[in-house]
């Protein structure tokens, strides 16, 4: 008996392998820029949904222990920073604190509820009514203004808002408290 072997031999040409190879750097290359906007657009809501968690804390901590709760700008996590009037920087982080005198200072009396760190990626969080928000015991403030959080590269489709009305409401948003667009300074 004889056998006889056919040699045939398995695998790629290659003109197929370049093929091949062509055909999926053109795929990563489309791919790998709607990603990274997808992670750029993830984190930007990461970060506002944080911010938007804390003043619905201190809201609802105010109305439950049935006296002031203040959120101020920290750069620390453990006092307020110094804040002028117009629209102040809050990237550097915030603290949640009891303010049982409601002037929206950290006093000696007053306890920190929530303490978070500074937003990274080198986007902005400004907010335009100026210093502390203050929760009285009904959950309403008076402070009502616009939280921006922009991105590093200012890009207004990547632009959220938190939105404080004076009843102490909180949304969030793409456009201003007036329905205008939002800016990015």
């Amino acid at each position: 008996m004889i056998l006889v072997y056919k040699n045939r031999q398995h695998g790629f040409t290659l003109i197929e392998l370049m093929v091949s190879v062509a055909v999926a750097a053109i795929l990563i290359a489309i791919g790998v820029p709607s990603f990274s906007e997808f992670i750029k657009r993830g984190q930007i809501t990461e970060q506002r949904d944080m911010l938007y968690s804390s003043l619905m804390f201190a809201r609802s901590e105010a109305v439950n222990r049935g006296h002031s709760v203040s959120v101020c700008v920290s750069s620390n996590q453990a006092t307020c920073s110094t804040v002028g009037t117009g629209t102040v920087s809050w990237a550097s982080g915030w603290l949640v604190f009891t303010d049982e005198d409601a002037d929206g200072a950290l006093d000696s009396g007053d306890t920190v509820l929530q303490a978070v760190q500074s937003i990274e990626g080198g986007n902005t969080l400004e907010w335009d009514d100026g210093g502390v928000i203050i929760y009285n015991n009904e959950g309403g403030s008076a402070n009502a203004g616009t939280f921006t959080l922009c991105d590093a590269s200012k890009t207004l489709s990547y632009a959220r808002a938190i939105i404080i009305s004076s009843s102490g409401r909180i949304r969030r948003d793409t456009l201003n408290a007036s329905g205008g667009v939002l800016t990015c300074n």
